[in-house]
């Protein structure tokens, strides 16, 4: 892999680290983008005892370093940490592929934005980013004030509205029909008094 790939990647890894956190007690970020080829593993297990390129049936139970993308080529992958429960393999978190782009497209800032996004769509329960309280409230306060203006702007554009606004009537034969004024000044004195 070249440098330029290379800075990339660690360019969009800082950012995924910024936007998404470290886990608290594996200290590594929760997602990140990788080079297939370049991801190894180390695994536990029984392995054909080879020398000189002759297989002898005889199993070896040993460490071994491996490709950890054996079926994938030339691709970048983006992967999420999550708890260990594999046998074979040590520690208490690891990496998994959580997608693999095809081979030959080139490493996209915009794609992986979009796809971990998606994913935390998806995943109820979970919060788009790390957002504070006080951050969280003032985002839903602004979606609940862009809520308000858009149904004021609904009424605001019905024809009862408008032509109140205005005015003048419409009935519904599509006749005007002149507002009637209500009196200025009611007056409930009798004609006698008046006198």
């Amino acid at each position: 892999m070249d440098l330029d790939k290379q800075i990339e990647r660690n360019l969009i890894n800082t950012k995924l680290e910024n936007i998404y956190g470290k886990h608290v007690e594996a200290n590594l970020a929760r997602f990140r983008v990788t080079w297939a080829p370049d991801e190894i593993i180390q695994r536990h297990g029984e392995f054909w005892f080879s020398s000189g390129g002759v297989e002898l049936s005889v199993p070896v139970n040993e460490i071994r370093t491996v490709p950890k993308y054996l079926n994938l080529g030339n691709q970048w992958i983006v992967e999420r940490l999550i708890p260990n429960f594999y046998k074979d393999v040590d520690g208490s978190y690891i990496y998994e592929c959580l997608h693999a782009f095809p081979e030959g497209l080139p490493l996209n800032e915009r794609a992986v934005d979009l796809l971990i996004g998606h994913i935390f769509r998806r995943v109820k329960g979970q919060t788009k980013g790390k957002l504070s309280a006080k951050d969280l409230a003032i985002q839903q306060a602004e979606h609940k004030e862009k809520e308000k203006q858009r149904v004021r702007d609904m009424i605001d554009l019905t024809a009862t509205n408008i032509h109140l606004r205005t005015g003048s009537g419409v009935s519904l034969a599509g006749l005007d029909i002149p507002v009637v004024q209500p009196p200025e000044i009611l007056s409930f004195t009798r004609k006698e008094d008046q006198k």
